[in-house]
């Protein structure tokens, strides 16, 4: 599966596989969980005078 990049912060993402019409295999599970990490880190801001 192609990754496309990008910069934004955004939460990691989860979806289902499954596999289904199965042709000369016996599988132990026809579903599966795959996530998407989010790897962008959040900027980090530094102000001064609050108090």
């Amino acid at each position: 599966m192609q990754v496309i990049g990008d910069t934004l912060i955004e939460a990691d993402e989860a979806f289902e596989v499954r596999l289904t019409a199965v042709q000369n295999a016996s599988p132990t599970a026809l579903t599966g969980i795959a996530v998407i990490l989010n790897d962008d880190n959040a900027a980090i801001i530094f102000a001064n005078g609050f108090e």
